[in-house]
Order: C-alpha cells, then structure tokens, then sequence
C-alpha cells in the first residue's frame, strides 16, 4: 500500500522538525542579545595600572540565535554553545582566548550557569575570578559583534 503525503501529514512532519531543531537551543529569543554587567573589585593603588581595573570589572556577554556565545568576563574572551533549560542558560566553552578550551585549566572548562532574574537581568558566577554573582542587563536584542 502506497502512503501518499496529505498536507496535514506535511504540517505535521514540519512542526516536529521544528520543535526537535529547537530543542535546548536559545533561538526562541529570550536569552539572544548583549548583555552588559560589572564586577566588584578592589580598587587598584597604582593609576598605571588604572585600564587593567575596568578590563578587569567589564562583564559582557553575546548570545546568537544560532545557540553560539562569546562571553568576555575580566579580558578573557569564552566562546562556545549556549544551551537554555528552565530560566537559565548553560554556557559551555569550546574556545579560551582563541585556544581549545581543553588546553584551560580545568576550572576554566567548567560550564557557566546564567540564571534569569525576576527584574528581567541575569547573573552568574564567575568560574576564575573570586567574588559576588555578576549581574547583567540586556543591552540589546540583537547579537552585536564583541569588541
């Protein structure tokens, strides 16, 4: 018996590949954009060294709607896969300052966790550098190119 293609069946076949492609990635738009946050960190004495403070302070993050991230966190750029679960973001790098992350030291593998707050920023810890959770706000809906 020949099975013939009725358009319900096509509806049907094309919302599961949709929802299957969809599946764990941030295309749907809630997490996609910049993000922009600072960290607290003691005052640095020497005015020589007063750039290294706010590289160091600076927290930017950019989500793609393809599901990819760079994240810049104290002047080390993080790029990798973005993958949403329930009100979070799971960031896991792939790439360390240009290199393969596998050649990072093994805290600077670990994956991010960006948690969604009730005001609509986000916040994470960062793996490397001590200190409070870093909150971010979305700067835009669109993922700008890092600087």
């Amino acid at each position: 018996m020949k099975r013939i293609m009725t358009p319900n069946r096509v509806r049907a076949l094309v919302v599961a590949a949709l929802v299957g492609s969809l599946a764990g990635c941030v295309s749907s738009g809630d997490w996609v954009g910049t993000w922009t946050g600072k960290r607290q960190v003691v005052k640095i004495a020497n005015p020589e060294y007063g750039g290294a403070e706010e590289t160091i302070k600076s927290v930017k993050l950019i989500i793609h709607p393809d599901g990819r991230y760079e994240l810049i966190d104290g002047g080390v750029m993080f790029e990798g896969q973005a993958r949403r679960t329930d009100g979070e973001v799971e960031l896991t790098p792939e790439r360390i300052a240009g290199l393969p992350a596998k050649n990072a030291a093994p805290e600077w593998q670990k994956p991010l966790v960006v948690k969604r707050q009730q005001d609509g920023s986000a916040s994470f810890q960062s793996s490397f550098l001590p200190g409070d959770p870093i909150r971010l706000s979305r700067i835009s809906t669109t993922a700008e190119a890092p600087r």
